[in-house]
């Protein structure tokens, strides 16, 4: 399972179910495909959810708080982005769970489990905060399985991301 200092993988991701309004709040380019690390963002945090996980619906409403808070956070809103990845469902089940949590960002499906795999296969909600590294690389900041309780917490966790050199961060 990634650990804190991983270099987070680098796993293509089906761009053309995007809207261009998706594509545009991840600094993106149109094409067929993308990686996280593609996003332009100092920071980016990646949920993993289905729609068959009760506890994804739980972690929800502090994940949709910190999401408005951020883009409200003067010192957040231009270096932040945030992609949920839907493990397992199909692009309606990704879109009824989105609709019905109020998921106000991106999803993109990982129907064949790629990305989860490629990060260990965690329980989920599992919710990855990575920092740009390189330009092309990212590594993970922090993560969390499981109930994020507090999110003025995680806000306050990803100011002190933005503040760290990722140098820093990256394991051996």
């Amino acid at each position: 399972m990634l650990r804190s200092g991983d270099l987070f993988p680098e796993i293509p991701i089906c761009a053309t179910e995007f809207s261009r309004e998706e594509l545009n709040y991840l600094n993106l380019a149109d094409g067929s495909s993308f990686s996280i690390a593609e996003i332009r963002a100092d920071v980016i945090v990646v949920e993993f959810m289905s729609s068959y996980c009760m506890y994804c619906s739980k972690i929800a409403p502090t994940i949709h708080q910190a999401y408005s808070a951020s883009k409200d956070d003067p010192d957040l809103r231009d270096r932040v982005r945030w992609i949920g990845v839907a493990v397992g469902d199909t692009r309606a089940e990704a879109d009824r769970f989105a609709e019905k949590n109020h998921v106000p960002f991106p999803v993109a499906l990982d129907t064949d489990y790629q990305l989860h795999d490629a990060v260990g296969g965690p329980r989920i909600p599992f919710v990855v905060v990575v920092k740009r590294y390189s330009l092309e690389r990212l590594v993970v900041a922090s993560f969390h399985i499981g109930l994020i309780h507090s999110s003025a917490g995680f806000l306050q966790e990803m100011k002190e991301i933005l503040e760290t050199d990722a140098a820093f961060m990256k394991g051996k």
